[in-house]
C-alpha cells in the first residue's frame, strides 16, 4: 500500500516537472522572438557617425567634470566601443578608487597629455602595495603628465623619472605618525623642465625643498611654516605670482 502511494507521488512530481519544462521551453522561444524584434529596432542616436558621437561624449565629460566617462560605456555595446576609442575622454582621471584600473584608464588616452588627481586616504596610505602600484603607474606614464595632483596622509616621494610635459604640480599632505620618514627623507630631484606652477600644502613644503626645480617656477602657492616657505622663496627668481598661507 505504501509503495502505491509513493509511486503515485513520483508520477505527480514527474507531471509537474514536464509541465514546467514545457513552460520554460515556451518562454525561451518567446524570448528569442522578442530579442529578434529588439535587435531590429534602430535607435536614431545610433545612426550618428562615430565621429559625432565621440564629440558629444567629449562635450558631456567636459561639461560634467565630476562624472566619469565609464558611465558612457555602460549604455550599450556601440557606445562602449566609441567611448573606449575616444582618447580625449581618458586624459583626466580624478580619484580612481581601484589603483589596478588606473593603467587601463590612462592607456586609453593614447599619447595625449594627462591630468591625474588622486587622494590617498589614511587606510590606503598605510597599504604599501597599493602605493607601489600607484607609483609604478605614475612612472609608466610620466612622459604624458601635464598636471599632477596628490593628496596623501603619508610622506610623498615622486618617482625618480622624467616628467617632460608636467606644467602644474599640486601636493597636499596631512601626516600623522610619519615623523621618522620626514626626518630621513631623501627623495630624488624632480626632472620636470616644463614645470611652472606649484602648489604645496603641509609638511611636503619642507620635504620637497631640495626636490623642486625652483628657479623655473612662475606661480607658487605655499601653505606651511613661514620659515620653510622663505627657504623655498630664496631660490625662485622668476616668480610672477605668489601665495603664502602661514600661521
Amino acid at each position: 500500500m505504501f509503495g502505491t502511494k509513493w509511486r503515485s507521488r513520483v508520477q505527480e512530481i514527474d507531471q509537474k516537472i514536464l509541465f514546467h519544462e514545457e513552460q520554460i521551453a515556451l518562454l525561451r522561444s518567446e524570448r528569442k522572438s522578442v530579442a529578434r524584434d529588439l535587435d531590429a529596432i534602430v535607435y536614431p542616436v545610433l545612426t550618428l557617425p562615430n565621429e559625432i558621437t565621440s564629440e558629444i561624449f567629449v562635450h558631456y565629460v567636459e561639461s560634467h567634470p565630476n562624472r566619469s566617462p565609464l558611465h558612457l560605456t555602460w549604455v550599450c555595446r556601440s557606445w562602449r566601443a566609441v567611448a573606449i576609442s575616444t582618447c580625449r575622454l581618458w586624459t583626466q582621471c580624478i580619484d580612481l578608487y581601484a589603483a589596478s584600473a588606473l593603467p587601463i584608464w590612462l592607456s586609453r588616452a593614447g599619447s595625449l597629455p594627462l591630468n591625474l588627481e588622486f587622494h590617498l586616504r589614511l587606510d590606503l596610505a598605510r597599504d604599501g602595495w597599493r602605493i607601489d602600484s600607484l607609483y609604478e603607474t605614475v612612472s609608466r606614464f610620466s612622459s604624458q603628465f601635464e598636471s599632477l595632483t596628490v593628496s596623501s596622509f603619508r610622506p610623498i616621494q615622486l618617482p625618480p623619472v622624467p616628467f617632460p610635459r608636467l606644467r602644474k604640480l599640486f601636493i597636499s599632505d596631512g601626516i600623522w605618525g610619519w615623523e621618522d620618514e620626514i626626518a630621513h627623507y631623501d627623495g630624488p630631484y624632480l626632472n620636470a623642465p616644463s614645470l611652472r606652477e606649484v602648489v604645496l600644502k603641509g609638511e611636503c613644503v619642507k620635504m620637497l625643498q631640495t626636490a623642486l626645480p625652483k628657479t623655473q617656477l612662475t606661480k607658487l602657492s605655499l601653505e606651511a611654516d613661514l620659515a620653510d616657505c622663505l627657504a623655498i622663496l630664496a631660490h625662485t627668481p622668476n616668480l610672477q605670482e605668489l601665495e603664502i598661507i602661514s600661521e
